[in-house]
């Protein structure tokens, strides 16, 4: 058996080495050595507090995504994905020039080495101080709500972020907000996890990936209330200037849609709202602010803040009239006096109340009347009134003399004006 083993002993030895060769020829044949490339790898960053303990921030020129070229068996090659490489690039390892090796690793195919290259090899960065700033959040809304309802009001919580980045990323913002959609809602409802967004002056949106916020989680309520249509009222109030009434009240809108809580609302039914008209002669415009006139707890829908009111006057119709003694009624003469009313009779000017037509009215029509209650004899001046009246009004007092006589006043020696005729006194004498 050793003589067998050890026979031709060289030509063995020399067959071992050139097996394995044959081997490797024919695995390179099945299975070669390739590359491929695969694009768009981002790039991983580590000890960025090496950058902002300085007080610094940076920013990547060059190296968020590289693409890497991989060279292994084609087995293997064929097997790696994008998400199966690590590439990262150490902020303390940066240079004087401001760059960073991208070191590259593939540890899920270990069975035969894997080569990665990266393009480019160095990540490129810029620094710059770091700047802070705080802004209250604000709350744009998307969508409609259902008809007959309203949003009150929209609240967030925190209601102020401070957002921290490169100084002249953080110069030009102005704004920090925050959208929740409000459509088909009929009822007060929170949204959470809100992630706020910063806006320039111009309302464009700032990049905000190299910006770091005090709270990325933002919650907002938003109050739904129902709403209904309301009826506005127009009154006046106050005299106007003699000889003017008011030919016609316009004002727009008519009605607005207030929104509140339900059994508000349903409490509500118009909106009064008085003009004083107090000595006016002339035509009036005035826009009244509705929130005067609110009832309390609800609030305008709609841009509508006020309401545009006109007043049209008109002359007012008028005559002059003059008072006979027969149409001046004497009330509360003492039954045994007698009272006339000395000429010239005083003429009454009537204005009608409105645009009431005056042809047909007469002095009868003025119910005039004179009270001499507590007169006695002799000549008085008086001041004549009127029954009120729905069609016009005096528009001046007038005054009458009145002369009152004693009707009781006798002669002291009466005289019998009874004579007897002549065949009477011849009867008388016989007698």
């Amino acid at each position: 058996m050793k003589e067998k083993l050890t026979r031709n002993l060289g030509i063995k030895l020399l067959s071992i080495p050139l097996a394995a060769i044959i081997w490797i020829i024919i695995i390179n044949i099945d299975d070669p050595i390739s590359t491929k490339v695969i694009s768009n790898v981002p790039v991983e960053i580590l000890n960025e507090s090496y950058i902002t303990a300085s007080g610094q921030v940076y920013d990547i020129v060059e190296g968020t995504t590289v693409s890497v070229t991989i060279k292994t068996k084609r087995s293997t090659r064929d097997k790696i994905k994008a998400s199966d490489i690590r590439l990262t690039a150490d902020l303390a390892e940066i240079t004087q020039f401001k760059r960073v090796e991208i070191v590259a690793e593939c540890t899920k195919y270990t069975s035969y080495p894997v080569e990665i290259t990266p393009k480019p090899k160095m990540l490129t960065v810029t620094l710059e101080d770091s700047a802070t700033k705080t802004l209250p959040i604000q709350i744009t809304t998307t969508g409609v709500v259902d008809s007959g309802y309203y949003v009150d009001s929209v609240k967030a919580s925190p209601n102020m972020i401070e957002v921290r980045g490169a100084a002249s990323t953080i110069e030009k913002i102005t704004e920090a907000r925050v959208t929740i959609d409000v459509s088909g809602h009929q009822e007060s409802f929170k949204k959470e996890g809100l992630i706020p967004s910063v806006y320039d002056e111009k309302g464009r949106e700032v990049d905000s990936t190299r910006i770091t916020f005090s709270h990325t989680n933002i919650t907002v309520k938003a109050s739904i209330l129902p709403t209904k249509m309301i009826p506005i009222e127009v009154n006046t109030e106050g005299i106007l200037a003699l000889g003017y009434t008011i030919s016609q009240v316009e004002f727009g809108p008519e009605q607005v849609e207030l929104a509140g809580e339900s059994d508000i609302l349903s409490k509500v039914h118009s909106i009064p709202i008085t003009i004083n008209v107090d000595n006016i002669n002339k035509n009036m415009e005035v826009d009244i602010d509705l929130a005067e006139y609110l009832p309390e707890n609800t609030k305008l829908v709609d841009d509508t803040t006020s309401v545009a009111v006109r007043v049209t006057l008109a002359k007012v119709a008028s005559k002059d009239i003059t008072l006979t003694e027969d149409a001046i009624d004497v009330r509360n003469l003492d039954t045994n006096y007698t009272a006339s009313i000395s000429t010239p009779y005083p003429t009454a000017s009537i204005m009608a109340n409105g645009n009431g037509d005056l042809n047909d009215i007469t002095a009868t029509d003025l119910k005039a009347y004179i009270d001499v209650s507590g007169l006695t004899v002799g000549s008085h001046s008086v001041t004549i009134e009127f029954e009120p009246s729905e069609d016009f009004q005096v528009i001046e007092p007038l005054e009458v003399t009145v002369i009152i006589t004693d009707d009781t006043t006798t002669d002291d020696n009466p005289v019998d004006e009874t004579i007897p005729t002549d065949s009477n006194l011849t009867d008388t004498v016989a007698q």
